[in-house]
């Protein structure tokens, strides 16, 4: 009977897929505002980018778990099941927690089945609400947010964060996002914030100087590769890359537990981004020990 129950479910949240993209906020911002707007009452770190979002949010996650925080994440796509794209500590949502929320949601929906805005919400949009109502029932400390396309109209961009990210510039989803990097770089600072700090990874100067350009428009601190933090690779080991990261908080020598030079750019970012978010919310820096503890085992 359960089986049947939770197969039901997962028929009606695939009634919500779409082929094309159904960028916006006012279905995702209707839905979570009869959820008690669960979005606002979690401290987020939301990350865009075209590459390396995967990479660095696990080096983020492990590190943050190293300062003994409870670290929700929400990643996507998803391989096997849609559990997997919500996590605690890299412990995915249960089936149990996952098709609560789902029939909760069934039932709010078919309540307002008269709202024109909510009858074209999409399979993401819920997903996404679920999402951030599942780390606020379950009081972590942090959120780790993913962008699912692009930034200004992605569905996760409803977030008052204390940090933004955005890994890399690449041309992605050219026929939405534009056809230019600097297009691009606009939709992906949209997740930018008033007088929020922006960490950016390794980006070309055309991208970055938009990036830059809206980030001053929001008064919004700019944490930048290559100038406010630095990353040199120094050599490569059978179990990562060894690699020099220096900052005006932090110098020291660290290994990735992951191969590939790229991925000193993303551990390098990691660890931009932790440091930026202890000073935001007032936390103690991790010790380089912790930290290289952290890098390693991710």
């Amino acid at each position: 009977m359960m089986k049947e129950k939770e197969e039901q479910h997962l028929e009606w949240l695939q009634q919500h897929q779409t082929t094309e993209p159904h960028l916006g906020l006012e279905r995702v911002r209707r839905l979570l505002a009869l959820r008690g707007n669960p979005h606002l009452q979690v401290s987020v770190i939301h990350v865009a980018g075209t590459n390396g979002k995967g990479s660095t949010i696990a080096h983020l996650r492990q590190l943050l778990q190293a300062k003994k925080l409870r670290v929700g994440t929400f990643t996507s796509p998803y391989l096997m099941s849609y559990n997997e794209q919500i996590a605690i500590n890299g412990v995915s949502i249960s089936d149990q927690d996952f098709h609560s929320l789902l029939q909760t949601y069934q039932g709010l929906l078919k309540k307002q089945a008269d709202d024109t805005i909510l009858q074209e919400i999409t399979e993401f949009e819920i997903i996404t609400v679920l999402a951030y109502e599942y780390f606020l029932q379950q009081q972590v400390d942090v959120v780790i947010m993913e962008v699912g396309l692009g930034g200004l109209l992605d569905s996760t961009n409803v977030c008052q964060p204390d940090l933004t990210a955005i890994t890399t510039i690449g041309l992605d989803h050219t026929a939405i996002l534009g056809t230019s990097l600097a297009d691009i770089a606009e939709q992906k600072a949209g997740i930018i914030k008033e007088r929020v700090p922006v960490v950016t990874g390794k980006i070309s100067s055309e991208a970055l100087a938009v990036i830059h350009t809206i980030a001053q428009q929001h008064q919004a601190s700019h944490v930048r590769y290559g100038k406010d933090y630095q990353v040199s690779h120094q050599k490569s080991v059978v179990t990562g890359e060894i690699f020099d990261y220096i900052s005006s908080v932090r110098q020291g020598r660290f290994q990735t537990g992951l191969l590939g030079l790229h991925q000193i750019e993303n551990a390098g970012m990691a660890l931009a981004l932790l440091d930026t978010y202890c000073q935001e919310t007032g936390r103690e820096l991790a010790s380089n020990d912790l930290v290289a503890q952290a890098l390693k085992e991710t």
